[in-house]
């Protein structure tokens, strides 16, 4: 819980500074790292750095929702569409610890399930990859209004 709060903070002053899709990846590598560390079974403080490393993915999330949604959406429908990617996302978790489940009572083991969630980080971060510049930048400070309307 603390390692969701603490990325949260991070993420939110990162994503000022620097562009979304290098934040988001980070954030997606993060759990990936902590899926690693606990599908090796790595002693020690292994569990914990896995769990915190989890935390941070789960912290950064929906704030990186709601970012990069306004950045390559705008904020026409911005209620709509964040309503349906945190729709999507709740789901995919819940569909998630059902998986997970489900590879353990087939095959009294997680590692498949962990498996597959790695591909799936993959997947995401491949996918955030080939995203562009942003569609609809921040407004820069002492930038008028009436100068980014006119560029879009």
């Amino acid at each position: 819980g603390f390692a969701l709060i603490v990325a949260r903070i991070i993420a939110g002053y990162v994503l000022d500074r620097i562009h979304a899709t290098y934040v988001a990846i980070f954030f997606l590598l993060c759990p990936m790292i902590g899926i690693a560390i606990l599908g090796f079974r790595v002693g020690g403080h292994g569990p914990l750095v896995g769990g915190v490393l989890l935390g941070m993915g789960i912290g950064a999330e929906i704030d990186l929702i709601a970012y990069i949604l306004s950045r390559y959406f705008g904020l026409r429908a911005f209620g709509a569409l964040h309503g349906m990617a945190f729709c999507f996302a709740q789901m995919a978790s819940a569909a998630g610890g059902a998986l997970m489940g489900w590879c353990y009572q087939l095959g009294h083991s997680y590692r498949t399930g962990l498996i597959l969630n790695e591909l799936l980080l993959v997947i995401a971060i491949i996918i955030l990859a080939g995203q562009g510049t942003y569609k609809y930048p921040a407004i820069k400070a002492g930038q008028k209004v009436k100068e980014m309307i006119a560029a879009h």
